[in-house]
């Protein structure tokens, strides 16, 4: 979703089949004020560059106003992340639905990182790696 907005705020429109995207068809998919983005969010999308490991934080910043519009303020009840209620790690935990938030969200923010592409060689050696 984060992509679709980009490019329309971007206003990169392409025939071509590569640059295509597929939404799914879930309610309100289309209109980014229905999923939580706000003026601001608008704005950041206007200058977002194409997710990487470098901006990927930029990209969860974004995604997780969509995710908790999608999912709701709740979203360690909903029905996808039940199974973490179920883990031996959060039983009996008294801040077991902090702790359950928390692991929601840092294991979607490493997914945005993990489907950045890696850098090219030539962007390690100017950052200083080796």
């Amino acid at each position: 979703m984060i992509e679709f907005f980009r490019r329309e705020e971007q206003g990169i429109y392409s025939g071509d089949p590569a640059c295509a995207l597929v939404m799914p068809d879930l309610p309100d998919i289309h209109n980014p004020r229905k999923l939580g983005l706000t003026d601001e969010h608008l704005e950041m999308l206007k200058t977002l560059q194409p997710l990487s490991r470098q901006n990927y934080l930029e990209w969860w910043k974004l995604g997780e106003r969509a995710f908790i519009s999608h999912h709701g303020k709740d979203f360690e009840n909903h029905e996808d992340f039940s199974g973490y209620w179920k883990n031996n790690a959060f039983k009996d935990d008294p801040k077991a639905r902090a702790k359950i938030r928390s692991a929601i969200k840092k294991q979607i923010k490493q997914a945005f990182r993990s489907i950045a592409p890696k850098s090219s060689g030539s962007e390690k050696l100017s950052r200083g790696a080796k």
